[in-house]
């Protein structure tokens, strides 16, 4: 876990895995918690704990998301808490803009088209490719 916390840069963009509660890198995320680390830039499709764990730790400036809680149990507490509070800078997807997102990311393209936001207010928002 040292040399995950280490290999972790400003201005890096980190993202989780797992969906929910099911298959999350609570051990990851506790490190970078107990790190010096500060003001990330994190993503994850469905965050769960380790996303609240470094919310709540003050960890995160920025997240990418298309939900983050603890499935059938609700919100997410800190995450929660900090979305009322104004305190994170975020983007939020559908599940089907952020599978999108992921696919340009993984084809080093900067975006992708998709009919996933049509009818919706994407288009007008912050970080729309097509303002």
């Amino acid at each position: 876990m040292d040399e995950l916390v280490s290999s972790i840069r400003k201005d890096d963009l980190i993202a989780f895995g797992g969906g929910g509660i099911q298959r999350k890198p609570v051990a990851a995320a506790a490190a970078i918690a107990r790190s010096k680390l500060s003001d990330l830039e994190v993503a994850s499709f469905l965050g769960g704990p380790e996303v609240d764990l470094l919310i709540g730790m003050g960890k995160v400036r920025r997240l990418h998301f298309a939900f983050v809680g603890f499935d059938s149990f609700g919100l997410a507490p800190n995450f929660r808490a900090a979305r009322q509070r104004g305190e994170l800078e975020i983007v939020e997807y559908s599940e089907g803009l952020m599978m999108t997102a992921y696919e340009a990311a993984a084809k080093r393209l900067p975006f992708l088209p998709s009919r996933f936001g049509l009818g919706t207010d994407i288009v007008d928002t912050p970080t729309s490719p097509f303002r």
